[in-house]
């Protein structure tokens, strides 16, 4: 139920590029590493025997003085896409001829490190995880590769256990998971997160014993195995590669290296890979159940003549199957439980097409593990055929059957639906889909429904073999922040932002955003402090742990220096106007103050002493006797908040 608000921080930073045709990689299941060296960056080739427990990393090019970080391959284009470590960062990719092309200046927080890099599932965004030793909180840089400019999106990310920090070095995508997975390394375990809820999980997984410190290095390889890069040990020393088990979070040692310097890895996880994906994991007799089922070859040739094959539980039938994406002829399909696809052919591509089936009245409760398979690919000889079996694509555990269980009809409204967000619009969801009828306590009739108020909630459920009811009460969750009214300070003047929060439940996640030219010390903290010389706005988002947000911004706006300079004083000790000295709105630093008479003589010097202080200015004295009154002259130099000295001079007149 979280609200996905995102925020747009930059709009086409284009910095000179100069337009280059880049040759596409082969993907094919390709594994990459940069790794800095002295004078530049490797460009390194991964590759790993499972069996022999082997890696070599080949280096493949030398990037002379370039820092490059955070890369990702990006099987929509086929180029590796990556940060450059300047000052800002520069998003940059690489092609197969090893030509580096910058592209953007990107607006990140300077006071976070974004050197974690994939590529989102739907390979659009280049994300990049930011992090720092300093903060508390964590960012997600969402880099826009289809949109002119490459416009970057920020999300602030909560966390399942708010306490602890999150540093990761380096993030990579699940083959199939809408999860990233990455390694911890202030305690030491697997983390996951979850971008479409903005979510990172730093609990599930326990922690790690033989990994200290960081994991610079994180990729999956062509099977979808997780393995890193990372030490023994927290001080500076050799580093081993590590297998990581998804299941249990433990790590493996796979292979012992050297020592080695800043690095990061990417990879095009598949060759050829059968998903399947079924549309709910509780069916009941007498519903449709949808399987949704992708084709994917990545391999440097077609696949042809291939041969798809699944069996539904014994008594269900087919009832719909969508038009094929690819060539090949059904011989087995509606009407039966077996669905039979031949002559498949194969390009280079991702294909999807779904099916439809129908349970029978009578099926008894059971746990059902569908698994379709994918015969007559040519992947590591070209000689002879191999087959592969479909995986879950919503679990970490590699080339598994995909579950559903069959039970009697029940209704079990969302749980996680507990509160709804002023403003904000929930799906309650039925839990049972492809039934024949649903009537909700607010007239509708679909198996989900969206509401917009706190309140009871009710829906019947019906079959052609039975019927069920379910309800639920949500709530409405509250929160207010306030930034305070607008201010004027000065130029260097130091600006503390104090929010006051009102929530009904624990606050997740702080991100502030600026103006431009403006910065902060902290983006993901409670409270911040600005320098600014500018005018400009502040501008506070909130998030408590239902996924209720809000916001408030503040506006600064800057007068200059200012010092005010009597032209008459008066030391009759009547306690009265009885010093002269120089006054201001903040104190400033006066490193010298001098007082002169119409001969030019020094009448009174004062050194290191502030504005608005009478006891360090002049009582009209010399050598501890009154002067006669008249006019002289004065000079001062004093240093404004900013730093900058000024240089001020003027006459006063001392009456008696």
């Amino acid at each position: 139920m979280t609200k996905n608000y995102t925020f747009l921080l930059s709009i086409y930073l284009l910095t000179t590029v100069t337009a280059i045709s880049q040759e596409p990689f082969d993907c094919n299941g390709r594994m990459f590493r940069v790794i800095e060296e002295h004078g530049g960056t490797f460009l390194q080739e991964v590759h790993i025997e499972l069996e022999a427990e082997e890696a070599e990393f080949e280096d493949i090019h030398f990037f002379e003085r370039q820092k490059i970080n955070g890369i990702a391959y990006r099987p929509a284009d086929n180029l590796i896409y990556g940060v450059l470590l300047e000052e800002p960062y520069v998003l940059c990719r690489i092609d197969a001829n090893f030509q580096l092309e910058r592209l953007t200046e990107l607006p990140l927080p300077e006071s976070l490190l974004f050197v974690s890099g994939d590529i989102s599932p739907d390979e659009r965004y280049l994300v990049l995880f930011g992090f720092s030793t300093k903060e508390e909180g964590n960012l997600l840089a969402l880099v826009d590769l289809e949109t002119p400019g490459y416009p970057t999106i920020i999300k602030p990310l909560a966390k399942s256990n708010p306490a602890e920090s999150v540093y990761c070095a380096d993030i990579a995508f699940h083959p199939t998971l809408d999860k990233l997975y990455g390694f911890e390394h202030s305690e030491g375990r697997l983390i996951t997160i979850d971008i479409n809820n903005a979510l990172i999980d730093n609990t599930s997984y326990p922690l790690i014993d033989p990994i200290k410190g960081n994991v610079p290095s994180i990729f999956f390889d062509s099977f979808g195995h997780l393995f890193g890069v990372g030490a023994e040990e927290w001080a500076l020393s050799n580093r081993n590669l590590y297998q990581f088990d998804l299941e249990d979070g433990s790590a493996h040692l796979f292979q012992e290296m050297v020592y080695e310097r800043n690095q990061d890895a990417c990879s095009c996880p598949f060759k050829v890979e059968l998903l399947n994906r079924v549309s709910n994991r509780f069916a009941f007799p007498c519903t449709r159940l949808d399987f949704e089922f992708t084709l994917l070859n990545r391999t440097d040739r077609a696949q042809i003549d291939l041969t798809f094959t699944d069996t539904f539980p014994e008594g269900s039938k087919i009832v719909t199957i969508s038009p094929l994406p690819f060539s090949g002829n059904i011989t087995s399909g509606i009407g039966s439980n077996i669905l039979a696809i031949e002559d498949i052919d194969l390009p280079i591509e991702r294909y999807t097409f779904s099916v439809s089936i129908e349970l029978p009245e009578g099926i008894p409760p059971t746990n059902i593990y569908n698994r379709a398979y994918l015969d007559g690919l040519l992947l590591s000889s070209l000689e002879e055929p191999s087959y592969i079996y479909s995986d879950d694509p919503e679990t970490a555990v590699i080339d598994d059957a995909t579950f559903f269980s069959i039970h009697s009809l029940s209704v079990s409204i969302n749980e996680e639906a507990a509160a709804i967000c002023p403003g904000d619009t929930l799906w309650l969801d039925a839990g049972v889909y492809g039934a024949m009828g649903y009537e909700w306590s607010n007239g509708a009739t679909s198996p989900t429904i969206a509401v917009t108020e706190a309140g009871h909630y009710e829906v019947t459920v019906s079959t052609g073999c039975d019927e069920a009811e379910g309800s639920t009460y949500l709530q409405l969750s509250e929160i207010e922040i306030e930034l305070g009214d607008n201010q004027i300070i000065e130029i260097g003047e130091s600006l503390a932002l104090t929010p006051s929060i009102t929530s009904d439940a624990p606050i997740r996640s702080y991100f502030w955003q600026t103006s431009e030219g403006l910065s902060l010390d902290c983006y993901t903290c409670p409270e911040a402090v600005s320098f600014p010389d500018q005018p400009g706005h502040y501008q506070l988002t909130v998030e408590n742990n239902w996924g209720c947000q809000a916001s408030d911004q503040i506006q600064i706006n800057i007068k200059g220096f200012k010092v005010y300079v009597p032209d008459a004083f008066s030391p009759n000790g009547d306690g009265n106007n009885d010093f002269f000295y120089l006054q201001s709105q903040n104190p400033y630093e006066i490193e010298v103050f001098r007082v002169f008479n119409r001969w030019g003589d020094l009448v009174f010097e004062a050194k290191n002493a502030f504005s608005n202080d009478r006891l360090a200015g002049w009582d009209g004295n010399f050598n501890g006797k009154p002067l006669p009154a008249g006019a002289f002259a004065w000079y001062a130099n004093v240093r404004a908040l900013n730093g900058r000295n000024h240089l001020l001079s003027g006459e006063v007149n001392m009456l008696k």
